[in-house]
Order: structure tokens, then sequence, then C-alpha cells
């Protein structure tokens, strides 16, 4: 056998950007289908045209910034010039591959050498956010790790060129997704905490956050969103983070032993670099990436999970940033030559037994949009669609028990046929800039408390269907619906009755449709 040695480095880079270039292949061939991706769809759809009746109708655009704004708009702009499907397909594209990029141009401000750490991103950016749909998150990641990027380079000189643009950088982030714009700033924090002890390197990165911080108070202000904070248990938090379960884990138990050898990978070369000594010229940059690495996981484990229904999964959202951080500490202390090779080998490996492991979900959920999808023969243009569920059809795998992939699939059928989706829940919060006019806030006739809509069964006000005429109803899941979930059926049907008429059922019985009947025909 051949020796590698001085191929080391192309080998590494291979075995980066061939997986990258399979992953960006399969996502246009087959963007895979999220849970919150088809609102998305449809508040894009709702600004790029709002000039149609029943947008105008039912939708007011409020401009005002918020931590969505500047993902929403990209959105709306992409359905604008190619329609959903192309609108799609590169928003799911940017949220996966915009991370592995981003940590990758990180990794060569510490070190040009140590690039190759970016393949461990690749397990990451395809992980239970990204398949819940998550997208602004997605990207304002990729965003956070470009400001640290910025600011590893930037750092300790602060000429104005590299801090007004940190500063653009930084706003932008806050403008895509509040977490990322957090955890961009701690990485700020621990470089400036860990940097020179001298007043120009303190007030420059401070200015950089400036924008930032009063885009924050005046979003607080404004805002009526959120609730009292919610908690979830420690000991969960700390198993979670440190295997993976909570970054990677979507659909099966199987993936938790995959996101295992992953860990187990980086704990291997964490361990072989905490004997080693920070390579020439990084040992400021290991510094700030170990504080911040350490005061990201002290924030995973002790910030609070949600406040109310509007803002959740929070430390789901920050569990990430502990692992990239702690790969921009790796990279100031690289390992031999052979073991970089292994453990990149070993990671590439693990990232196909991801993929493969969860290829029967993947195929199984396009099925189940496409069918549910399907519904939309007999529903006309400019209609108003109410979804009710009656079977929770997610994955077992420990997780969120609203993942499920039909719950806002209304909104993506809405979208394609220029219709409103009744439960379209970008419509109701302040943080998406499509929102319900008041007046006419078609939810509220339903589900005031904004709550029974999107639950299995369903809890609203059914005697108030006919209110919303014309309309039409989608029963979900009645063939899988049990226990109060059949009885609440039963009673659906009832009303429906006596108030619509069943135009059609999908090729499987995933989705009836039922049109209001105008009163006096018939």
């Amino acid at each position: 056998m051949r020796s590698t040695a001085g191929r080391e480095p192309a080998i590494l880079a291979a075995l980066f950007w061939v997986p990258f270039a399979l992953a960006a292949a399969w996502i246009v061939a087959s963007p895979p289908h999220s849970v919150d991706g088809p609102a998305h769809l449809l508040g894009a759809r709702a600004i790029a045209d709002h000039g149609e009746p029943v947008y105008a109708r039912y939708y007011e655009l409020d401009w005002f910034p918020t931590p969505n704004l500047a993902g929403t708009r990209v959105l709306a702009v992409l359905v604008d010039v190619g329609g959903l499907r192309l609108a799609a397909t590169v928003m799911l594209l940017l949220a996966a591959l915009g991370t592995p990029l981003a940590l990758r141009y990180a990794l060569r401000a510490i070190r040009p050498e140590s690039t190759w750490l970016a393949i461990a991103a690749l397990p990451l950016c395809f992980g239970y956010l990204y398949f819940y749909g998550f997208w602004n998150y997605c990207l304002g990641t990729a965003l956070a790790l470009a400001c640290v990027g910025l600011t590893l380079r930037a750092a300790p000189a602060w000429r104005p060129g590299p801090t007004l643009a940190l500063a653009a950088l930084l706003t932008l982030t806050w403008l895509t997704h509040l977490v990322p714009f957090v955890a961009a700033v701690l990485f700020l924090g621990a470089t400036v905490v860990t940097g020179p002890r001298r007043l120009g390197a303190w007030l420059a990165p401070a200015a950089t956050v400036l924008p930032g911080a009063v885009l924050s108070l005046a979003y607080l202000l404004h805002t009526d969103s959120g609730d009292g904070p919610t908690w979830t248990s420690p000991l969960g938090r700390v198993v979670g983070l440190v295997s993976l379960h909570t970054t990677v884990t979507t659909y099966s138990r199987w993936e938790d032993v995959v996101a295992a050898v992953i860990a187990l990978v980086l704990v291997t070369l964490a361990l072989v670099a905490r004997r080693a000594v920070p390579a020439s010229g990084a040992r400021a940059a290991s510094a700030a990436a170990g504080l911040a690495a350490t005061a990201a996981a002290v924030l995973v484990l002790a910030t609070p999970a949600s406040f109310g229904l509007d803002f959740g999964l929070i430390d789901e959202r920050l569990a990430v940033f502990p692992v990239l951080f702690a790969l921009l500490w790796l990279a100031a202390r690289p390992p031999e030559p052979r073991i970089a090779l292994i453990a990149a080998v070993a990671l590439v490996v693990a990232t196909g037994a991801l993929a493969l492991v969860r290829l029967p979900k993947l195929a199984d959920y396009d099925d189940l949009a496409a069918e549910y999808l399907a519904a939309g023969e007999f529903v006309e243009p400019g209609s108003t669609l109410v979804a009710l569920r009656f079977a929770n059809l997610g994955p077992d795998a420990g997780r969120n028990r609203e993942w499920d992939p039909t719950r806002h699939l209304a909104s993506e059928l809405a979208a394609r046929r220029h219709a409103v989706d009744v439960g379209h829940y970008e419509a109701v919060l302040d943080y998406f800039p499509a929102r319900f006019r008041p007046e006419v806030n078609p939810r509220t006739v339903l589900d005031p408390e904004l709550t029974g809509l999107g639950s299995v069964p369903p809890q609203i006000a059914l005697a108030q269907l006919p209110a919303l005429a014309p309309v039409y109803v989608l029963v979900v899941g009645a063939a899988d619906a049990s226990g109060p979930a059949a009885h609440v059926l039963e009673e659906t049907r009832l009303v429906l009755a006596r108030h619509f008429e069943k135009v059609g059922t999908t090729g499987r019985g995933l989705v009836e449709v039922w049109r209001s009947v105008p009163a006096g025909s018939g």
C-alpha cells in the first residue's frame, strides 16, 4: 500500500467537498419535506402576491424589524421570481449548506490546515431543527459563524473596515434569527475578554453589537408575543448535548447510535488536543473559542426551554453552538495527519450512515406530503381552508410531539392554490411580516385562544365553521383516529354533513375534502 504522506490536505479536502456536493445534489433532486416549511411558503406567497384579492383581504404586511424579517423577505423574492418549488429548494440549500461553508471560513481564520474539521458540520446541519423547517434559524446559524470568522480576522486590531463589516453582518444575523445573533455576540465577547486589555479592543467590538442591541430593545417594546418561561430537565439537557441527540436525532432511535459515534469521534479529538499546544499564532483564537464553547454550553443548560407557545425550543436552538465553537478550539490544536484522516473518514462514514438510516422515513414523509397536496385538485383558487387533524403522524424519536409532517401542509396547499389557510401559524405571530388583519382574522372565529386548531383532535368552535363560508375543510388522518380523536371525528362529520358536501378524498384516504354549501341551496 502506497503511503499517503504529503497527500493528506487533498484527501481531507475531498472528504469535505464530495459529501457536500452529494448533499447539494440530493436537495436539488428531492427537496426534503419539513414541518414548518409549508407555513413559510404561504407567508412568502402572501407577501409576493399581496395584490391578489384574497391576500389583500386577509393579510396585512408589517415591516417593523423582527428577528425573522431577512429570511422571510428572501423567501418572498424567491417565490415571486421562481415559484414555490424553486424558493423551497434554494432555502433548503442555504439552510443546510451555509453552516459547513461558514464554519470552514471561521476555521480558516484560525488555521487553514484545520478546515477539514468542517466535515463535522455536515451531520449537524442536517439535524432536527433543519427537518423541522426552521429555515431562518439555520440561515442565522451560518451567518453567526460568518460573524465568528470575521471577528477572528478583525481582532485584535479592529480597523474601521472590518469593524463596520462585522456590525453589518451582526445586524443581518439579528434580522434572520435572534438565537444565532446571541451566539455570535457570545463569541465576540469571549474574544474581547481573552484579548488585549486596552480601550480600543473593547470599544470597537461593543460598537458592532450596538445596532442589534437597539433592534432587540425596539422589538421587545413592540411585541406582545411570548409568555412565562418553561423549563425542561437539566439532566436531559446534559445527555442530549453530550450525545448529540438534541442536535441530530430526528426520526428514529437508530440516529442516536450514529450521533453517539460522531460525539465519540469529537470527544476523542478533544482529548488528543487537550495535550497539544496551540499552533503558532492561534493561541488567542483558541482561548476565545474555548471560553465561547464553555459559555454556550452553560447557556444550553441554564436557559428556559420556551417563553410560551411563541418562543420555543430555545435550548435546542442553542445546543449546536457549543459543538461548533469546540471545533474552532480544536482547529488551534491540530492532531497528527494520520489521526486527522482517521477522524475525517469516521465522520464521513457516520454522515453517510445517518443518511441511510433516515432514507425510509424521508421517503415515507415525501409520499405523505405528496398525497396531502394532491387534495388541491378539489380546492378552488382563492378559497379559505381549514385543516382538522385526527391523528399525529410524526416519528417516534423521543422528540417534540408536535413533529407531525402534516401539521402545516394545509399552508403549502393554500400557497399552491393561491388560497388562505386559517391555521397559518405565521399569520397570528407578530415576528412574521404577513399577518391576519385583526378585523377579519378567520382564526379567531374558530379558535380564539389560538391553541385548539393545531391540536389532535382539534378543539375548535365547530358550530362556527359555516360562518367562514365559502370554505373547504380538510379532514386529515381519519383512518388513524382512535380514542378521543375518533369521537371528535364523529361529531365533526355530523356538523360537516349539515353545512358541507364531501367533494373528494385523496388516494389512500389521508385527506377528505369538504366544501361549504351556500345557504339556501339544495
